[in-house]
């Protein structure tokens, strides 16, 4: 069974602890008193987690699968009540019933929910930090690295990149930072459908040097970052973080790359929430089928576009000398629009063209 719940997330500051009353019941069944009340409890706790997740219910992102998420949070749903005091219990018609104020550790829910919601979605995560060790310009990112390997093991997909690319990518960052505006950026994030992308430099400074016995040294390092998660589809940021760190080694090279490894737990963990609420946001693909013969036929073909799970709306713009053309809203990839039109259900369709934001279509004979 498929359950469709629509929801966001506020901001992470509100998510406090906050008492719930609820209540629950359970079956006297062969005069068990004792096994109801439990029962009643655990279910009056279930109900106080379920009221918060319902904190959370707004009306902007359509969740699907949530019947599974619901089921995960609410199969350990005593975990997320940590105090509890009963107001009422009676007896009625052969059941217990309990009337609890709970305490609904919200940030710990919330945090479960926004990683569930992320699992089901997918969301995929390019990365691309521009880093300097020492006054030397790193080719491989060690920060970026160690990221990567942070967010793979957190569930999220990290898209790789060929070295080409990833250091276009990594030049951008540079001026995407200081000038906010990261369309040359996305548009790279747009090329591998990429839902988030993660923009940062990163560089090192020498603090101390310290002269040890037997001509040795010891040097004190800075790493300081400056790191943006950015929607992929709007260009907004939705996370960002600036973090420093120090570390020492007998060379300044060395000091700076413990530095810099050191701090990518702490940069992740700063941008995983804002990520992982960096939901799909719809854009507008524009799709144009040649050899369309009839007016039912263009209706049929405009229907099939509106019923692609995905698709927020279907708007033509012209049908004239059998070119119709759409601009169709949609939280999709245009590889994901492109593969259901060849599916359609009334029009045999055939795709001959695909570029950033637009389908070319012929009717198939």
């Amino acid at each position: 069974m498929l359950t469709v719940l629509v929801l966001t997330f506020p901001s992470i500051v509100s998510a406090r602890p906050r008492w719930v009353t609820a209540e629950g019941v359970g079956s006297i069944i062969g005069g068990d008193i004792g096994r109801a009340r439990d029962e009643a409890l655990r279910d009056a706790r279930r109900r106080a987690v379920e009221e918060a997740v319902g904190a959370f219910v707004e009306s902007e992102t359509v969740m699907e699968n949530m019947e599974v998420i619901a089921d995960t949070i609410f199969s350990k749903a005593e975990g997320y009540v940590t105090d509890e005091h009963i107001q009422s219990e009676w007896q009625e018609d052969g059941l217990y019933w309990v009337r609890i104020e709970a305490l609904v550790d919200s940030l710990s829910l919330e945090n479960d929910l926004a990683f569930l919601i992320h699992r089901a979605n997918n969301p995929q995560v390019l990365i691309a930090i521009d880093e300097t060790n020492i006054d030397h310009p790193s080719p491989f990112s060690l920060l970026e690295s160690q990221m990567r390997q942070l967010f793979v093991k957190k569930g999220f997909h990290v898209i790789d990149l060929e070295q080409a690319e990833r250091n276009q990518l990594r030049q951008l960052a540079k001026g995407a930072l200081l000038a906010t505006d990261f369309s040359s950026a996305v548009t790279i994030a747009h090329k591998h459908h990429a839902d988030v992308l993660i923009l940062g430099t990163v560089y090192t400074q020498l603090k101390s040097q310290t002269y040890l016995k037997g001509g040795m040294s010891a040097y004190v390092v800075e790493a300081l970052a400056d790191i943006r998660a950015v929607n992929a589809q709007t260009s907004q940021v939705v996370a960002s973080t600036s973090a420093s760190d120090q570390a020492y080694a007998a060379s300044a090279q060395a000091a700076g790359s413990k530095a810099l490894a050191q701090m990518a737990a702490e940069v992740v963990e700063s941008l995983n929430n804002g990520v992982l609420r960096s939901e799909p946001t719809a854009r507008t693909i524009q799709v144009t089928v040649n050899g369309v013969e009839s007016f039912s036929q263009e209706r049929r073909i405009q229907e099939d576009l509106s019923l692609v799970r995905g698709v927020e709306g279907v708007y033509r713009r012209l049908w004239e000398n059998q070119v119709a053309q759409y601009d169709v809203k949609t939280t999709l990839s245009v590889d994901d629009i492109a593969f259901r039109l060849e599916q359609s259900a009334h029009v045999p369709l055939r795709i001959t063209g695909i570029n950033l934001n637009e389908i070319m279509v012929r009717v198939a004979d």
